[in-house]
């Protein structure tokens, strides 16, 4: 049955079926509650939603605590990513998932030694994906104003790594902030 024919019986529908219908999409994801809810009140950051996604996200690239987690799940990364972003709509939760995705592979780095040319591709394409997000938002400034920090801190944390990470993260750092009027 594809959405016409699913429109169709939905039009004629009474209040209670699609309420019900609508109760048991919610409580099927918490994808689904932050849908809902970010379409009931828009504008409102699912705080939930965004904490239990950054763990998931330091679950797949480095936990804490952790002596040798083993290669970090990128892929798993951002599947959580995408899941939020698609739920919400919300720019800041969606940028501060994939700085902390970043963040995260660059600590792992840091702390476990250089890896491979895949594995720095996978974070500057993360990055990457972060300013774009960031200028595509409604308001970028806004968003600068509160990350800025945080990509000074990457920047630094990244100094160090070989095979051109360091630099390609310093480039992309310096770019962003020459756009910005931030030099």
């Amino acid at each position: 049955m594809n959405w016409t024919n699913i429109r169709k019986i939905l039009k004629d529908a009474p209040n209670e079926i699609l309420l019900e219908l609508i109760k048991g999409l919610y409580n099927l994801s918490p994808q689904n509650k932050a849908f809902i809810r970010t379409q009931i009140f828009p504008g409102r950051q699912d705080t939930e939603l965004l904490e239990k996604s950054r763990k998931q996200v330091i679950r797949a690239v480095y936990p804490d605590h952790a002596n040798f987690p083993g290669t970090p799940r990128f892929g798993e990364s951002r599947k959580v990513i995408r899941a939020y972003q698609k739920a919400t709509g919300d720019p800041f939760g969606t940028l501060d998932l994939m700085l902390l995705h970043v963040e995260r592979g660059t600590q792992f780095t840091n702390d476990f030694g250089d890896i491979d040319e895949p594995f720095y591709i996978a974070l500057e394409t993360m990055l990457g994906n972060a300013i774009d997000l960031m200028f595509k938002s409604p308001n970028p400034e806004a968003l600068y104003e509160q990350f800025s920090r945080r990509f000074q801190m990457l920047e630094r944390a990244a100094s160090e790594i070989g095979w051109g990470y360091g630099d390609a993260v310093s480039e992309m750092i310096a770019d962003l902030q020459g756009r910005m009027g931030d030099e």
